[in-house]
């Protein structure tokens, strides 16, 4: 089950919690932006080819979804660049020269004096220039020839073509032009000054459902294309919700999995993904993007019958509580019981639907879930240096305890603590990444930390190995826990020796700490080898969902 995301939604969940106001708001025709790249992975060049349908359209989505149509091209391979010197080797276009191109796109350009009504007169009226091509420049057609380096070049070809009548002009910051990919034709350019994001829809009518090629996997629906601060490309894929979850599906869990399961999992990813939209990505203008982030998306590569069958059965299908979206968080396993949210990532506690349940299901299924249990050690020098670099004033670590659990069994809190008897306490969700560990449910032993309290000694030089757990009698049986301060111990010679903490002894330098533990993942919501193992059993996806979701409704 190689496909299966173990640690989903871990690494991007730090966004209060919260849910949808309304009752049954999500329309199936819900449209979802999904960032393919942006930030650091936006682009300079993008390249799409047509699998299913032929050719594109050219022109934007208005605020309502709806398509408006600039114009379009019969090519089945276009690329998009952004409007800076682009330089084409071997093939390939490049934003730096690589050296040795063998033609260069330049972002001068000569355009001609008139405007034009449609589409269709503009691309005439550039057929009769050989590097003519219609473009849409502030809401208006007109037609540029060339694509130059600089200025001066430009003026030279002006010159040299004859073209006095013609203006030389420059594109904006936010300018995207489309060529024939692997050449330097350009086909169309589009500047909208930032006012609209540039949508390329595949297909040249709606007649067909379209899948189109982009970076090594098939999309169905349109491509957006923004220079955001006019920066690389930002390239968003605008489909429809159910196509969406259909491009998530397979990426989230195995296909070959019992149907029920895989239909719950559908319900988790729509809901997530409805109560997501906007709030996470909205500076960079997409809905929700495709990593372990958000979800995992990557088109319709790995769908089959089955996944697609999964979220047709379930279209417009959604989890409620009380009446609004339920927040559907999933993870690959528990280990024996999920958690309440409160207890993992704090925040709202009025999420009663996302409180832990004890689960018997998974372990029904033990021997076929990967690495279901695992074991991890650590050496007091490892814990030690764990701690001194995520910036810690610690010395040597030499006990590390579990100092709670909740009441499922799950761990609450731990703690570290040094030569010196300071504590270094870690607790919620915290307590398990910052230990790399694969789940909250696990127990700690060996190092002294496995009765809770470690083991300390007092050698002839009046050192003791650990202070913490250390506590003297008073009068009326007073207990005081020790310190370093003012701690003294008699010698084999009976003279008065200061105490101080020691690297040396059974729990401290050379210590051995050994993490015993069931489960993957962060233990908020569904189980997905939970799920697995209910569908075996012949429970159907709205069981499973309310099994692991407290009172949800599924409709």
């Amino acid at each position: 089950m190689k496909k299966l995301v173990s640690l989903l939604l871990s690494l991007c969940i730090f966004l209060p919690l919260s849910i949808v106001p309304g009752a049954k708001a999500a329309a199936q025709g819900d449209m979802v932006r999904v960032g393919l790249f942006y930030g650091s992975s936006a682009l300079a060049t993008a390249n799409l080819e047509n699998s299913t349908g032929s050719g594109y359209r050219f022109g934007y989505y208005d605020a309502a979804g709806q398509f408006t149509n600039l114009g379009d091209t019969r090519e089945t391979q276009i690329s998009m660049l952004k409007t800076q010197t682009i330089y084409l080797k071997d093939n390939l276009y490049f934003d730096a020269d690589p050296g040795g191109s063998t033609a260069v796109i330049g972002y001068y350009h000569l355009e001609l004096p008139n405007t034009y009504a449609s589409f269709s007169e503009a691309q005439a009226a550039a057929g009769g220039y050989a590097d003519g091509f219609p473009a849409w420049i502030s809401d208006r057609y007109v037609v540029r020839i060339g694509a130059y380096t600089s200025k001066d070049a430009a003026q030279n070809a002006q010159s040299e073509l004859g073209l006095s009548s013609t203006t030389i002009v420059g594109t904006s910051s936010s300018g995207i032009t489309v060529t024939k990919t692997k050449t330097a034709k350009v086909l169309f350019q589009f500047d909208s000054a930032g006012t609209q994001i540039f949508a390329v829809n595949p297909g040249l009518d709606d007649t067909t459902k379209t899948q189109t090629w982009f970076k090594g996997y098939r999309y169905y629906g349109a491509f957006l294309y923004e220079r955001i601060s006019g920066l690389n490309l930002t390239v968003s894929n605008y489909l429809s919700m159910e196509d969406y979850i259909k491009g998530i599906l397979p990426y989230e869990m195995s296909s070959s999995w019992p149907l029920e399961a895989l239909k719950a999992q559908a319900v988790c990813a729509r809901n997530y993904t409805l109560v997501s939209t906007g709030n996470r990505h909205t500076s960079q203008h997409f809905d929700i993007c495709n990593t372990t982030c958000c979800q995992v998306y990557r088109g319709t590569n790995s769908a089959t019958a089955n996944t697609d069958r999964a979220v047709e059965e379930t279209k417009g299908v959604y989890a409620y509580y009380q009446g609004k979206l339920a927040q559907t968080y999933y993870y690959s396993s528990n280990g024996g019981a999920s958690e309440d949210v409160r207890n993992v990532w704090g925040g709202n506690s009025n999420l009663p639907y996302l409180s832990g349940v004890k689960d018997p299901y998974e372990a029904t299924i033990e021997s076929t879930i990967p690495n279901y249990r695992w074991s991890v050690s650590f050496l007091s020098d490892n814990l030690t240096s764990l701690l001194q670099s995520k910036g810690y004033q610690c010395s040597t670590i030499v006990d590390l305890k579990v100092t709670e659990y909740t009441p499922l069994g799950n761990v609450l809190s731990i703690a570290f603590v040094d030569s010196n008897g300071a504590t270094f306490p870690f607790s919620r969700e915290r307590a398990r990444t910052i230990l790399g560990l694969r789940s909250m449910r696990f127990t700690i032993t060996g190092g002294g930390s496995s009765s809770g309290t470690g083991s300390y000694y007092v050698d002839e030089t009046g050192t003791v190995s650990g202070l913490s757990g250390l506590w003297s009698i008073g009068e009326g049986g007073a207990k005081t826990q020790l310190s370093s301060s003012g701690l003294y111990a008699i010698t084999a010679s009976g003279s008065e020796a200061l105490v101080a903490a020691s690297t040396g002894g059974s729990s401290s330098g050379s210590g051995l700490f050994t993490i015993n533990g069931s489960g993957n993942g962060h233990h908020v919501g569904l189980s997905q080898w939970g799920a697995y193992a209910m569908a075996k059993q012949g429970k159907t996806y709205q069981d499973i969902l309310t099994f692991y979701f407290t009172g949800i409704d599924v409709y």
